[in-house]
């Protein structure tokens, strides 16, 4: 940015790598006029200067929000890493910051990854300095004499960090004085911080045990057994229902969102999730599928070769007994169907079908008179079934 922490960061990194394997990035938000190009030229001088590689892009300098300025930020940093072929994506955050975003997050409402804070490393994210206050920074970069650059709307209060930087840092340091001072107050919050990311960590190990035992993933839809999940304390539901949800999601819960599903979980009552997720209870299951899963439910490749029956979305093979393969015909259950005097629905419900496993049940009706003649899961000998990958609820229990 131009700032004294990330020209100080260059400068470390630089007296670690050669300048062949670094590749300077700064993004022009354009919110401050002639200091945003004056600092997007400081980094281009002092690149220049070195001889390195430096990438250099610019907003539209619209929308003023710390969450769009962040994002575009975040998009640039991938897009420059994807296209220099890099490694990883180094950025300067200090102690302090690690600071500010607990007590953002506090704030704001947050559990324990929240409270934990931002990781060293996150994928191709790294941020060597969260064990770094923001005083040794300076410190550093002038007995070192870096140049940098400062930025006037770091004062500015209406942004919520600069908030918590200038309104409530300045006294929790103070209060500090008498427990070893603020460097010893920074460096007890990161101690805390790890600690609360290993528990994390763990507790994770724990939620992709019980989801393995508990759910079904499929291209249709993920499936979660509904009496155990009640079972599980607020915390263990909050983060097993978080982890299942995120494959099909863009953006995570929040804690607000999670507490709406558990609460309709619990009702037994099915719901829509943020993020375009329908939950639906139906037989002792929970069901969540998103959009495209929804658009997909309508499974057209069953087909009939002789006395084969075959259906490639559900790994399907069934054979058919010579006298039964002239009379019937092979599709999916529809509501309306009976079996002698008994409707189909009914009989499918006694065997604990959920619903959303009745929409692609494969069946055989009688040309003739349109009555099924046979049902997935349903005994009959002219009718062999060789092989179904589906995990259907149902199968599984035979088993």
């Amino acid at each position: 940015s131009g700032g004294v922490d990330s020209m100080t960061l260059w400068h470390v990194v630089s007296e670690l790598l050669s300048k062949e394997r670094l590749v300077i990035a700064t993004f022009n938000h354009s919110l401050r006029g002639k200091a945003s190009t004056r600092d997007a030229r400081l980094v281009e001088r002092v690149a220049k200067q070195r001889k390195q590689q430096c990438v250099v892009a610019k907003g539209l300098g619209k929308n003023k929000s710390e969450a769009f300025l962040r994002k575009e930020r975040r998009a640039f940093l991938l897009a420059a890493a994807r296209h220099e072929n890099c490694d990883f994506i180094v950025t300067a955050h200090h102690s302090d910051d690690q600071l500010e975003t607990i007590l953002m997050r506090m704030i704001r409402g947050t559990g324990l990854d929240g409270l934990s804070g931002m990781k060293r490393q996150r994928g191709k994210w790294l941020k060597p300095f969260l064990g770094v206050s923001k005083d040794e920074i300076e410190r550093y970069a002038k007995q070192n004499k870096i140049p940098f650059h400062s930025d006037h709307t770091n004062s500015e209060i209406h942004y919520f960090r600069n908030e918590i930087r200038h309104q409530i840092l300045p006294n929790l340091f103070k209060v500090s004085r008498r427990h070893g001072g603020k460097e010893a107050f920074l460096k007890k919050v990161m101690a805390m911080s790890q600690e609360l990311s290993e528990a994390s960590t763990l507790l994770d190990k724990v939620s992709r045990r019980r989801l393995s035992a508990l759910s079904v993933q499929t291209s249709l839809w993920t499936r979660l057994e509904w009496e155990p999940f009640q079972k599980l304390s607020s915390m263990e539901q909050s983060r097993t229902l978080r982890k299942l949800l995120r494959p099909l999601q863009t953006q995570p819960l929040t804690r607000k969102e999670t507490r709406y599903v558990c609460a309709a979980i619990e009702r037994s009552e099915g719901c829509d999730i943020p993020g375009g997720i329908h939950m639906s209870i139906s037989c002792g299951y929970l069901f969540f599928q998103n959009k495209k899963q929804m658009s997909e439910m309508k499974i057209k490749d069953l087909v009939i070769e002789g006395r084969e029956l075959v259906c490639e979305s559900l790994g399907l093979e069934i054979h058919l007994a010579p006298e039964l393969a002239r009379r019937v015909n092979f599709r999916f259950f529809s509501p309306g169907d009976r079996q002698g005097k008994t409707k189909l629905k009914r009989i499918l419900l006694e065997r604990r079908i959920p619903m959303m496993e009745r929409k692609v049940l494969p069946l055989l009706v009688d040309k003739a008179s349109g009555e099924t003649v046979w049902f997935l899961s349903q005994a009959n000998p002219l009718i062999h079934v060789k092989k179904v990958d589906f995990p259907f609820s149902f199968l599984d229990s035979a088993r």
